[in-house]
């Protein structure tokens, strides 16, 4: 029924309006302090990473490990974590050369470079086999097989692609729980199957 309608007395309907009137305010109560909110973790966020800025930039960096870390955050504060993450592109010469090196030997830092450069080229490889022997340093060979795998879209809203690479035949069984299997077949190096 509309208010229009001739069935409302004129005081239901001025009691509606009033409700609706009400109701509209707290509307806007809740919008403005939700807006408050929101700058307020926001400006928490901002003075937490300038504080953690001005640490970084005070460092005397003396090993290459200290240097890169420092080199890290400094790109890290001034972008991904003040909520800037396609800044990141302005910094891919520096993070890649960083995300190339020995995380043995070049530090941590190394991996940090790696999850930055992921915002500019997600598919980027590294071999650290290589960039680490050039060091002097070596991985103990692994016994049984070698493979590598990659889940996507990981996290995923039920549809999924696994691609993997095997050194011999191998048999993959995934189950959406210990008793239903989602897939059992030999390898053939790409399948996709949904969870829905």
């Amino acid at each position: 029924a509309k208010l229009s309608d001739n069935n409302w007395k004129q005081s239901e309907i001025d009691s509606m309006q009033n409700m609706k009137e009400a109701l509209i305010s707290i509307i806007q109560s809740l919008i403005s302090f939700n807006q408050i909110a929101i700058q307020s973790i926001k400006n928490t966020t901002s003075n937490h990473v300038d504080l953690l800025s001005n640490i970084n930039t005070s460092i005397n960096a003396q090993e290459i490990y200290e240097t890169n870390e420092v080199q890290v955050n400094d790109i890290y504060y001034g972008t991904a974590a003040i909520g800037n993450g396609d800044d990141v592109a302005g910094y891919e010469a520096t993070l890649l050369s960083i995300a190339q090196l020995c995380p043995l030997s070049d530090g941590p830092a190394v991996y940090h470079a790696r999850a930055l450069y992921s915002l500019i080229d997600p598919d980027q490889d590294y071999d650290d086999d290589i960039s680490c022997v050039q060091n002097g340093y070596y991985f103990r060979m692994q016994q049984g097989v070698k493979h590598k795998s990659s889940v996507f879209p990981n996290p995923t809203s039920g549809d999924v692609t696994i691609v993997y690479k095997f050194q011999s035949e191998y048999i993959s069984s995934i189950r959406r729980y210990v008793w239903e299997n989602v897939f059992d077949d030999k390898a053939e190096g790409k399948f996709g199957f949904s969870f829905a």
